[in-house]
């Protein structure tokens, strides 16, 4: 009798890890950017498609594999609406994923149309990290008194974590504090303080052997060859930890952690890198099929489709300590926060002739620029910004500003073709912009601006920004430092104006703006720049640097060239 009840007992745990025959079957879609590392450990293919293809040979599942090349980034409305499980493959090209489709996959996830598996660098994904802003917004909702949640005011703080990697005593994020009536939360990083690349193997532990996520895995399981990552991981504190990695020098890491997000669930597996072929294993290609399946059972039967989604509302204030002129407009673009200084209604026109500026900040700009500012909208003469955090004019920062142009130049008849004006590291935003775009340029000003990202913030902060190591990155200046790039706008006639310190120690004026100067010259345009050279000031704020008037006349009359007006 008591073998028959084993017996019964097994049956039992053996249907609940297999699909009933007559129930649909999950929908997987599986998202892979297909970086050609891949094909070192994937026999010339690509990791996303060997995941969907070991997936699509189990009962019980329907899968799609698409990929960053496809339309619509192979994300479109469609394929997600046909989804109830996306897996996420992603690594060098989180920056390029389309804001309006990750929106549309974390709205889905909310709704508990769609959840989410996110694999090793995915960590840093778009649609995880903002899932994981969405699930500490909750979180520190939660936290709050319940007769206070209705009033609550929040400020947010690191909404851009990409290329951050915090200290190991850094405070962990996310963090929720009250000043002045006021709860702001950072945001999570969705970071760790330690990678190594090394492919030394990893020891996984089941610490929750009954969860199905874990079914018919065993209890410890190695990974012969895998990239490390240590604790802290800078997330939400998860629903569920099932896995545990440890490595044989004393790392660990919570590999295999669980969310809901509204009411949608997010599964964290982190082994890999592309060149390790992790996903050839069976250990772990069955955690990715029990995600799925456990995920697309969560999913709430009467959820109601997603809308799409609406266009972003402006925002209706602009950050504490940047300046505010009178036709000031605070609006998001592209997730991010921007402004306009529109120029009164008398003194606007079509196109309207403006300045795309850098670096918008919290803070910027600020005070000290708002003479320039007065000038420039008292000429008719727009100014706007969009801030990308401190990415140091990195290819992930150029997406940004050209969202921001499209909405100017095709919504609101802004000039095809503005001045740019990049102060300090301001510069670095600017001219990598104005390089990739030359012909979208009317001219450039700056004041002590930096154009070799050597100097400032130096190749070891600058690194993480472009997703490289500072090795990489400094093998690569000839691809990114704009300042090894600077004769393209030399040979597009792109005129230049710049005040700058002669003894700035932050940004030295010898290798940033005379930098420019020299390489200006030897491509023959040097009467196209004009460089203020100010005896004895620094990187300060000296009030002749924004005070220039002849910075001033030239971004103005600048700004008007560039929207066909050469006369006030």
């Amino acid at each position: 009798m008591k073998h028959l009840l084993a017996l019964f007992a097994f049956l039992c745990v053996l249907g609940s890890q297999s699909p009933a025959a007559d129930a649909p079957p999950v929908r997987v879609l599986v998202w892979d950017e297909q970086q050609p590392a891949q094909k070192q450990a994937y026999d010339g293919g690509f990791l996303g498609d060997t995941i969907a293809a070991h997936l699509a040979k189990q009962p019980g599942l329907t899968v799609t594999s698409v990929n960053f090349a496809m339309p619509n980034q192979g994300l479109s409305d469609a394929a997600l609406d046909a989804a109830q499980v996306i897996v996420w493959w992603g690594h060098v090209k989180h920056a390029f994923v389309e804001p309006a489709r990750v929106e549309a996959v974390v709205q889905r996830v909310r709704a508990g149309r769609l959840a989410l598996v996110a694999l090793h660098s995915a960590h840093w994904s778009r649609p995880f990290v903002r899932l994981m802003q969405e699930r500490a917004k909750d979180d520190a909702l939660a936290q709050i008194p319940a007769a206070e949640r209705a009033t609550a005011k929040f400020e947010y703080f690191n909404d851009n974590p990409l290329g951050k990697v915090p200290r190991r005593d850094a405070p962990l994020t996310p963090a929720l504090r009250q000043e002045n009536g006021v709860w702001k939360l950072t945001l999570p990083g969705c970071i760790f303080p330690a990678y190594r690349g090394d492919g030394a193997p990893s020891h996984v532990t089941t610490l929750l052997p009954e969860h199905p996520i874990a079914a018919g895995l065993p209890p410890k399981w190695d990974i012969s060859k895998t990239e490390m990552y240590d604790e802290p991981f800078h997330v939400p504190t998860p629903d569920a930890v099932v896995f545990e990695e440890r490595w044989d020098k004393g790392e660990r890491f919570r590999s295999g952690a669980l969310w809901r997000v509204g009411k949608g669930g997010v599964f964290y597996f982190r082994p890999g890198h592309e060149t390790f072929p992790v996903f050839k294993q069976a250990e772990n290609l069955r955690v990715v099929e029990n995600a799925a399946r456990f995920l697309a059972a969560q999913l709430p039967a009467d959820a109601k489709p997603v809308a799409p989604a609406a266009p972003a509302k402006p925002r209706v204030a602009a950050p504490s300590g940047r300046l505010a002129l009178p036709h000031t407009e605070n609006l998001t673009v592209a997730g991010r926060p921007a402004f306009i200084y529109l120029p009164s209604p008398d003194k606007r026109t079509t196109p309207q002739p403006w300045i795309f500026y850098g670096p918008t900040l919290a803070p910027y700009p600020d005070q000290a620029e708002r003479w320039m500012h007065e000038q420039f909208v008292a000429a008719g003469i727009a100014v706007a910004g969009v801030d990308v955090g401190e990415a140091y004019g990195s290819p992930k920062s150029q997406v940004v500003f050209d969202a921001l142009y499209r909405e100017l130049t095709e919504q609101r008849g802004f000039a095809a073709k503005p001045c740019l004006f990049g102060r300090s590291r301001g510069g670095l935003w600017t001219s990598s912009w104005a390089i990739t775009n030359p012909a979208r340029v009317a001219g450039l000003i700056g004041i002590y601006p930096v154009y070799d990202f050597r100097t400032y913030p130096g190749i070891a902060k600058a690194a993480p920004a472009y997703e490289l190591t500072p090795e990489q990155l400094a093998a690569r200046a000839a691809e990114f430092n704009p300042i090894e790039r600077i004769a393209v706008l030399a040979k597009a006639g792109v005129p230049v104006a710049i005040i700058h310190g002669d003894v700035d120690k932050v940004v030295p004026l010898k290798e940033n703006s005379a930098e420019l100067l020299r390489r200006y010259r030897e491509a023959g345009a040097a009467d196209l720049v004009k460089l203020i050279v100010v005896e004895g000031q620094g990187h300060n704020m000296f009030e002749g640097f924004f005070h220039s008037q002849a910075l001033v006349d030239f971004a103005i009359a600048r700004a008007r060239t560039g929207a066909g007006k050469l006369k006030e």
